[in-house]
């Protein structure tokens, strides 16, 4: 059976190695969050680390998509190798109420790396 590869993933993945070559870890939290939350939102920024902050609204970048969202949330789980119990139980009260923001988003992600 072949295995079938995301190559976008892995080139987010590449491009976010190689920029936080030495940084801290809040940053790469951060940088990764940024990255997959643009892949898969309707902006267009060449650049988004330059634009989006940690106050930006997932809501508005999503247009209130919780599909779409929920492609950045699998990327960013399968990038930091957080596994969930049930995904479920993290979107039961809908997902912009529980990340809000960027920040939001990322903290959760800097919670769950601490606990594992």
């Amino acid at each position: 059976m072949m295995n079938v590869y995301d190559f976008d993933y892995f080139k987010t993945r590449k491009e976010v190695k190689e920029t936080i070559n030495k940084k801290k870890r809040i940053y790469e939290i951060y940088l990764t969050t940024v990255k997959f939350v643009h892949k898969h939102s309707q902006s267009t920024y060449h650049y988004p680390v330059e634009y989006l902050t940690t106050n930006e609204e997932l809501k508005k970048m999503y247009n209130g998509n919780e599909v779409q969202f929920s492609k950045a949330f699998d990327d960013l789980m399968h990038y930091w190798g957080i596994s969930l119990g049930s995904k479920e139980e993290i979107f039961e009260n809908k997902a912009f109420n529980k990340f809000p923001t960027i920040g939001h988003l990322c903290s959760f992600i800097e919670d769950r790396i601490k606990d594992s």
